[in-house]
């Protein structure tokens, strides 16, 4: 940076006395000189231009106000002060001399300390206006590369969000409405599935802007490692490490000043069981099922916070409809108007009711007209993010039965599931679940305590239902079995679910070559157990009304389709 006494100042005049004069009042500075105009103009724009020229108005061939004129039109010397010395003391000179660029106007004879307050003035303005640019050039580059930065961690944030294509893998219906306050946003959203579960959340980091990020990625990184590292599933448990792991992260222990924090609202869809599971840290859940709109809230402690001692819990619902899930940030409902009047979940979940059926896309546009429209003019406040995604059930009965059968009736029921699923499965699907319902009411024939003999033949009370809901075949029995019976079947049944298809191989050899095995099972169940660990099926046994000799047992299947 140029100082005040590096500065160079061009001195032009005819009068080489003039010259002297001047030399010697500024002493202080470096100096050139110009005894005509055609010099002081081949000078002005070389390379090592002047700081400030001092300029004699009456000049032969090319007089000061000619030379003004003619660097105050060039780009490369136009920002150069000029200050008139002359013997001209009229005013209309004065004015002249100002109105084509000149800083300033001395008249003759000169003033030693008027020149050098005047000669001072006008190089401290330079030298300012110097300095300032070149501190705005520099504060450019760096914001430059801090907003490329930033861009780049943005790239980064928005690779490790799932995309909406993704979301659609897992839900047809889903949408995301995702809007940073800042390049970078403190929110995220994110999903997995595993085991059967789909589980997806929404996270609002304390702050936005770079320092939301980080804890936005903190967030991401320990939810990965959670569930689909550690294979922990139950949300309950997951909310509960993550509140740990968050504090042990931020070193909370050491420094209680640290005030970082997640409120989450997650949720996790067992396509099995049809089952919906929410857990929330300050965060709700909303979600309309048949009709009616209904609100889970969240614990009221924030993940990580170690001065709350609260232990998260989840609440499940068993859905039998199409069901519409909602979760948000509080940058969506705490966003104001220019009635400093926050949106509210109050005036969101109207909106909601009425826009449901919509399809994704209608709903995503609508709620964005939502929120914009009640910003109006006004900044927007907080991060905002909405993540919705639609539970389809679509359930179809297949086949009903209750009341007593034979074994002539078991072919009969085969038929009549083939005939009623023709147009809802595939003939692979058909046949697998065909073997199970057979399997599963000769069983109820063998192994039944509630019959009756009717012309010497043995009629078995049972009950069958199958269905398809969704992407799943859910089989059902219930029958009266001697409770002796029961136990042993439900110990051999999760024995076999244990092993894996090279031990199934090994047992049915044993059982082909007649051997005696502690495991000995039929090779009629032993497919059974086969087809349920092909489909990844779940299979439940419950014991429901006992006797000290007998129980009603309910054996539940869930077989997931083949696509």
């Amino acid at each position: 940076m140029k100082t005040l006494e590096t500065q160079k100042i061009l001195i032009t005049d005819d009068q080489p006395e003039n010259i002297m004069l001047l030399g010697n009042i500024l002493k202080g500075y470096q100096k050139v000189i110009a005894l005509n105009g055609e010099k002081a103009l081949e000078i002005a724009v070389s390379e090592n231009k002047p700081d400030l020229i001092l300029l004699d108005v009456v000049m032969p061939g090319l007089d000061g106000f000619e030379v003004c004129k003619i660097l105050k039109q060039n780009e490369n010397t136009k920002d150069i002060p000029i200050i008139f010395i002359t013997a001209k003391s009229e005013a209309e000179d004065e004015t002249k001399g100002l109105e084509i660029g000149a800083a300033d106007f001395i008249t003759k004879p000169i003033n030693p300390n008027v020149v050098l307050a005047r000669v001072k003035y006008q190089l401290e303005r330079k030298l300012y206006r110097e300095n300032l640019q070149q501190t705005i050039e520099t504060l450019a580059i760096q914001n430059k590369y801090i907003t490329d930065s930033i861009n780049y961690a943005k790239r980064i944030q928005t690779a490790l969000l799932p995309s909406e294509e993704t979301l659609n893998n897992f839900f047809e219906n889903s949408f995301v409405i995702y809007m940073p306050k800042d390049i970078v946003s403190g929110d995220f959203y994110w999903q997995t599935k595993i085991d059967g579960k789909i589980i997806f959340a929404v996270g609002d980091c304390t702050g936005h802007g770079v320092p939301g990020a980080f804890m936005s990625m903190i967030g991401i990184t320990l939810l990965n490692e959670i569930v689909n590292k550690n294979k922990i599933i139950d949300l309950s448990e997951i909310l509960n490490e993550l509140d740990k792991r968050i504090a042990e992260e931020l070193q909370k222990e050491k420094d209680e000043s640290t005030y970082d924090s997640i409120d989450m609202a997650i949720c996790s869809y067992d396509e099995v069981s049809n089952v919906l599971e929410f857990g929330g840290a300050y965060r709700p859940l909303i979600y309309i099922s048949e009709n009616k709109l209904y609100e889970i809230k969240g614990e009221k402690k924030s993940l990580g916070d170690i001065k709350k001692k609260i232990k998260y819990a989840s609440t499940k619902v068993k859905l039998n409809n199409v069901t519409n899930i909602y979760l948000f940030t509080d940058g969506f409902v705490d966003q104001h108007n220019s009635n400093n009047t926050r949106l509210g979940t109050v005036n969101l979940k109207p909106v909601l009711e009425n826009i449901y059926k919509d399809n994704s896309e209608q709903q995503k546009e609508k709620l964005i007209n939502l929120i914009n429209n009640h910003k109006g003019n006004q900044i927007q406040r907080d991060d905002i993010t909405l993540l919705s995604v639609t539970i389809p059930y679509v359930a179809h009965n297949i086949l009903i039965f209750k009341g007593h059968f034979n074994n002539d009736a078991i072919v009969n029921l085969a038929e009549e599931f083939k005939q009623a699923a023709l147009n809802l499965l595939s003939e692979k699907q058909i046949k697998n679940t065909l073997f199970c319902i057979i399997e599963l009411l000769q069983n109820i024939y063998l192994y039944s305590d509630d019959y009756l003999i009717n012309e010497d033949k043995k009629f078995v009370y049972g009950e069958i239902t199958v269905k398809k809901i969704n992407n799943y075949i859910v089989i059902k029995t219930i029958n009266r079995a001697v409770k002796k019976q029961f136990e042993i079947l439900n110990q051999k049944v999760n024995q076999l679910l244990k092993l894996n298809y090279a031990e199934l191989l090994n047992l049915r050899n044993e059982i082909m070559h007649k051997k005696e095995s502690e495991l000995y099972s039929k090779g009629a169940g032993l497919g059974f157990i086969e087809i349920l660990k092909r489909n990844n099926a779940k299979i439940e046994l419950k014991q429901l009304n006992e006797s000290e000799k007998n129980c009603d047992i309910e054996i539940k299947l869930n077989i997931k389709l083949e696509q």
